[in-house]
């Protein structure tokens, strides 16, 4: 059997269509988990309109306490011998579950990992973009190391949502969702599994759909405390796993480590924070040990627009006025 585990908050118009791509699977041995994460807008009614009309579906109720809190729980409550995640405003291919289970079994892997497309809705307009690896692949942790840029730049390792998960794993290692990150849980979560397996089956046909919309700008000016902390943390465990797989950190892998941390700026300046608060935030993501090591081992940065060149110049050479006028000039306009 396979638990899918669904946090609900506030879905919108989309969480019907979420759930009856679930209940549509061509595989039909499921148990859904609906955790409603404290909805307010009528989805938490219909969760439990969902479970009166098929046994299939359990509903949990729960105050706000988010995501990962709600997946946690999901995993404490689940039954099946496969675990997958989806969030309630995506859908799945209605294949998903049959292909990527005949995988795992041909390839005797501990997970599967698949293809996500992107469908952005602007002004009544959809654009799509397929997120997917060149091939259909098994590989092991370290072959997941070594090829770690590629894979986290295709949505590969970010999203927990693109995968099937062996329970019998997530029990052994007592692997959770980390409660405290703001950001990057779903990657955290990932790596510390992909530690523990042998074969990873990688297909790229893609049936997960992640919906984006307008409302991604409002979701980029929520608060979030810590921020610069939590993504020391993820930095962290990237670090952690490639120099247990692998034994080193190449170019590229820190070319991502200096992305993840450019995060913090695009947050600092979107939150409308004053300029007294963004240089003190500019200082010290300067002093961050990691960025700067990162930095200092990729001494080109040849690729990328000229903001983003002028950007990494500034903070290896911590020009903290430089970096505050490249986002006050370029951002000003939106924030």
């Amino acid at each position: 059997m396979v638990s899918v585990i669904v946090p609900v908050y506030n879905p919108g118009e989309w969480f019907e269509d979420c759930i009856n791509s679930i209940l549509q699977q061509t595989y039909q041995y499921i148990e859904v988990i609906l955790v409603d994460d404290g909805s307010t807008d009528g989805s938490e009614k219909k969760c439990d309109l969902y479970a009166e009309r098929d046994e299939r579906v359990r509903v949990i109720h729960l105050k706000n306490g988010g995501v990962s809190r709600a997946r946690n729980i999901g995993i404490q409550e689940a039954k099946g011998e496969f675990l997958i995640f989806i969030d309630s405003d995506d859908w799945i291919e209605e294949n998903m579950l049959t292909d990527t289970l005949r995988r795992l079994e041909a390839d005797e892997s501990e997970l599967a990992v698949y293809a996500m497309q992107i469908d952005k809705y602007k002004n009544g307009n959809i654009t799509t973009k397929d997120m997917r690896y060149k091939k259909d692949t098994v590989f092991s942790a370290k072959e997941i190391a070594d090829n770690f840029e590629e894979l986290y730049y295709n949505d590969y390792l970010s999203s927990s949502c693109t995968k099937v998960f062996r329970k019998s794993i997530i029990d052994m290692y007592q692997l959770k969702f980390d409660e405290r990150l703001v950001m990057y849980e779903d990657l955290c979560f990932v790596l510390e599994y992909i530690s523990k397996c042998n074969k990873v089956s990688i297909l790229k046909e893609v049936y997960y759909h992640y919906r984006m919309d307008d409302t991604i700008l409002a979701v980029s000016k929520r608060k979030t405390d810590n921020l610069l902390k939590n993504l020391e943390n993820v930095v962290n465990k990237i670090i952690s796993f490639l120099a247990e797989k692998k034994g080193s950190i190449s170019e590229k892998d820190n070319n991502i480590i200096v992305d993840l941390f450019i995060i913090y700026l695009h947050k600092l300046f979107a939150q409308r924070n004053s300029m007294l608060i963004r240089m003190k935030g500019i200082r010290q993501l300067e002093k961050e040990q990691n960025l700067q090591q990162a930095l200092k081992a990729c001494p080109k940065f040849t690729e990328g627009s000229k903001f983003y060149k002028l950007l990494v110049w500034s903070l290896k050479k911590k020009a903290t006025v430089v970096t505050f006028l490249l986002y006050w000039k370029r951002y000003r306009a939106f924030y």
